[in-house]
């Protein structure tokens, strides 16, 4: 039998500060935050509180029957959630940061 998944908060919270700064890094290095780089952040801080949800429904999904690293098609179902939320929040995301670009550009 293998062992259960370790899904503790802290290897959530540090995966997620390094994808978060990445657009902070980009912003150092070009000299200032520019509209792309605050759309990118837009898209990473979405990504990132899309994953919260689904790191919280991982961790419940975890506690009743523990994961393994084989069922990485459950893991994947239960990280994402339902399909349509998931499209959703894809959806209004893309369509802000579309808007951003596009009232920026004006």
């Amino acid at each position: 039998m293998s062992k259960p998944l370790n899904l503790s908060w802290g290897r959530f919270a540090l995966a997620m500060g390094v994808l978060n700064s990445l657009p902070l890094l980009l912003a150092l290095a070009s000299g200032g935050l520019d509209t792309g780089i605050m759309i990118a952040w837009l898209m990473v801080l979405s990504l990132s509180v899309f994953s919260i949800f689904g790191w919280s429904r991982l961790r419940r999904a975890n506690a009743v029957a523990p994961l393994s690293a084989f069922d990485a098609d459950r893991f994947r179902r239960v990280l994402i959630g339902p399909p349509a939320a998931a499209i959703v929040w894809w959806v209004c995301t893309v369509a802000v940061a579309i808007g951003l670009a596009i009232i920026t550009a004006l």
